[in-house]
């Protein structure tokens, strides 16, 4: 079923997207691939494109941040058919649905980045040679993006614990458009694959403006449209050393596990981003307040029609919306500890409840809360913190170090990178170093990603 889905979405004539206009209209036009590819504002509309299909609801602008992959990671109170996520009933009708079109719409991302990357080697001049590098760079990182994100999903996780893993044959890893049906790579062979896409991705985005070596660059003359702006909403060379940084830990081994400690301190050294001012969270209209921490974005997606993706499942009456995620105030106490008790069983406050992920992405009600995080107040494009999902965030890169330190037997070291994070969250007491870090790490990738869908692959 899998091979003849790839098939379909291969062979069929594959359209580009448009971006001209889109922010002040919403719509997208679709336009054919060939004529596009004449000018360099077609490479651009292409590429826009493919991040305009990202933040639908099929993928990230749903099923791989707060729907799918949040429903089944996270102990929601659920109702009607969303009992399927908490039995954990794959096989259920719907959930078979929502998993089909996850592969389906993400193989079209692939489909359509292999398309322009096609035209891209025929730009004939088209393009100058920085835009024509970052473009390149750009496509090469999202499409590992994309595998990988499949990967995850449809393949075997805990690869260190399986020693014959390498041989063993996982999803297609698609690099040209063809009628042939795509074969199954092996597990050494995808991450092989993976591994040299990400290095070629980040020698073409060395070209980057985001790119250490280039601050202070004047890139006026080729920006004029402003194509090279804004890039923690692209595919970047620090969100490629990200990449790089999540894949050599989920590989594991020993060696991936000091390059993903070594990537994910470029990305904390270099990247730029900024720890949120938490003070944002107490502005007294919502519409300023920076809940997704967009200083910390890495990578980031716009998603014009955010609001309408998230609302079933951030508002509404707990008693009739059926769709709305919510969560026991018993559970979310348990995870955040907001109540504590002193050798006799007295009860008090816990610090736990300062956290801010706790006191102000969080919505009581009847005795639940839901994740709010993502729930928009105003489709207003004047406001900075809105339609935006984040994809990878500067806490993933302390928790990487985290792990990877943990796993050599550095258990101090792993809380004291825990303890940035938390410091930033309202927190101001360290964990004890009588603390499992590895048991530490886990509460936190559940305070920190909800509605992002990390938590999800943390736990396979």
């Amino acid at each position: 079923m899998k091979k003849k889905l790839i098939y379909m979405l291969l062979s069929a004539g594959v359209l580009c997207t448009s971006c001209e206009d889109w922010l002040s209209t919403g719509t997208i036009t679709e336009i054919e691939g060939p004529d596009m590819m004449e000018s360099a504002d077609g490479f651009k509309s292409a590429l826009t494109g493919v991040y305009l299909t990202m933040g639908e609801a099929e993928v990230y602008g749903g099923n791989l941040t707060f729907e799918f992959q949040d429903r089944f990671a996270y102990p929601y109170t659920v109702k009607s058919w969303y009992t399927d996520f908490a039995s954990l009933g794959y096989e259920a009708t719907r959930i078979q649905t929502i998993i089909n079109n996850i592969w389906a719409k993400e193989y079209n991302i692939i489909a359509n980045i292999n398309y322009a990357l096609r035209y891209l080697k025929e730009d004939n001049g088209v393009l100058d040679p920085v835009t024509y590098s970052i473009i390149k760079g750009e496509l090469l990182g999202l499409r590992v993006f994309a595998h990988f994100d499949l990967l995850r999903l449809y393949g075997l996780g805990n690869w260190p614990s399986r020693a014959d893993i390498a041989g063993k044959r996982t999803i297609p890893y698609v690099t040209e458009l063809s009628k042939d049906i795509p074969r199954q790579y092996t597990y050494g062979e995808i991450f092989k694959a993976m591994e040299d896409d990400l290095n070629a991705a980040a020698e073409c985005l060395k070209q980057d403006p985001i790119y250490k070596e280039n601050k202070g660059r004047d890139y006026s003359e080729i920006n004029t449209d402003g194509f090279l702006s804004n890039r923690t909403l692209r595919m970047n060379y620090y969100a490629v050393r990200a990449l790089q940084a999540r894949l050599y830990l989920w590989e594991g081994s020993s060696e991936s596990l000091r390059k993903a400690e070594i990537a994910a301190q470029d990305v904390i050294d270099n990247a730029g981003c900024q720890w949120a001012d938490l003070n944002t969270l107490t502005a007294p209209r919502e519409e300023n307040r920076d809940k997704t921490f967009t200083t910390e974005y890495v990578f980031g997606l716009y998603v014009y029609n955010l609001n309408d993706l998230t609302t079933d499942a951030t508002s509404g009456n707990p008693d009739s919306n059926t769709s709305l995620l919510l969560e026991s105030t018993y559970v979310e106490d348990g995870i955040f500890l907001t109540t504590v008790y002193d050798d006799e069983w007295n009860p008090s406050q816990g610090e736990d409840a300062s956290d801010v992920r706790y006191a102000r992405l969080l919505l009581p009600s009847s005795g639940y809360y839901y994740p709010i995080k993502l729930k928009q107040v105003s489709t207003d494009r004047l406001y900075d913190y809105y339609q935006r999902i984040p994809l990878i965030r500067l806490p993933e890169m302390y928790y990487i170090k985290a792990e990877c330190l943990a796993k050599a037997g550095d258990n101090p070291g792993a809380l004291d990178q825990l303890d940035i994070v938390r410091q930033h969250r309202g927190l101001s007491s360290e964990l004890d170093d009588s603390k499992d870090a590895m048991e530490e790490l886990t509460k936190e990738y559940m305070k920190e990603f909800i509605s992002e869908g990390q938590f999800f692959f943390y736990c396979k």
